[in-house]
């Protein structure tokens, strides 16, 4: 995930081609983008032109974009993953009913000394 730094700190591992699209894509309402687009942006992540471009012929051979007349699309198997992942920033509540719950959770068995470990 990470490797060590010259100076001891963590430096994070760069994002593959593919992580930087589908991220944008994801993020992306309607998530379709113009194949130029789509490498300018993932350029700005030091990922280079050929290897976006690259990228997206990979993806769109394995199903994971579609090609349109505009540009590249999510599938519709990434479409419902960015379903789940948009209705997880809102997730779903319900009125409160102005009653409290309350829970008391007892442990036996562990002396102080234990605990303190």
């Amino acid at each position: 995930m990470s490797g060590s730094g010259a100076s001891g700190g963590v430096v994070p591992r760069p994002l593959s081609a593919r992580s930087v699209v589908l991220s944008l894509l994801l993020g992306t309402h309607p998530p379709e983008l113009p194949g130029r687009e789509l490498v300018r942006l993932v350029e700005g992540f030091d990922v280079g032109a050929s290897t976006a471009r690259a990228a997206l012929s990979r993806m769109a051979a394995a199903g994971d974009l579609r090609r349109t007349e505009t540009g590249y699309r999510l599938s519709e198997r990434l479409l419902e993953r960015q379903r789940r992942q948009d209705e997880a920033l809102r997730p779903h509540t319900r009125a409160w009913d102005g009653d409290w719950e309350t829970l008391v959770i007892t442990a036996t068995g562990r002396g102080p000394a234990a605990r303190a470990e």
